[in-house]
């Protein structure tokens, strides 16, 4: 299979504007559009039995997130102790630069953390932590020293 570009997860959400905030004013990652998909549409794709609202979220590297908001909210899933304690998808990763200036920007917008305070040094090079986002998505944040050989295609650091 040939893709024409990277993947976009979607984050299906309760409270879309309070999401929103949480992507964009915390993590920094910018809107690229917001869309209502009429109910027909939704239908027609299996997507949702009623109207949706999708945003287009960036990063600054170009990833993108969907975040989507149907007119029939999802089923809540409790909150869990372990990343990978449920099947599918467990969790997304943000490779950053700075990962205890992106801590401490997330503890003062109220984020707990259940590595701890400080990040793990999870083998040479390598240091990471989670947090959650307001509707309990686990998120990972990594620092990597061999962004380079990890992926050869990022952006370099400024």
């Amino acid at each position: 299979m040939k893709v024409t570009a990277p993947f976009e997860p979607a984050l299906c959400a309760h409270d879309f504007g309070r999401m929103l905030r949480f992507y964009t004013e915390v993590l920094g990652m910018s809107v690229f559009s917001i869309d209502d998909i009429g109910e027909s549409a939704s239908v027609a794709a299996r997507l949702s039995p009623g109207a949706y609202r999708i945003a287009r979220l960036e990063t600054q590297g170009g990833d993108r997130l969907k975040l989507v908001a149907p007119k029939h909210p999802p089923q809540s899933q409790p909150a869990r102790q372990w990343a990978m304690e449920r099947g599918g998808f467990a969790y997304l990763t943000f490779i950053v630069p700075d990962l205890h200036a992106v801590m401490v920007a997330l503890k003062a917008a109220g984020m707990t953390f259940p590595t701890g305070e400080q990040p793990v040094a999870f083998r040479a090079g390598v240091e990471l932590f989670f947090a959650c986002d307001p509707e309990g998505n686990c998120l990972e944040f990594v620092q990597r020293n061999d962004l380079a050989t990890y992926r050869p295609t990022a952006p370099a650091k400024d």
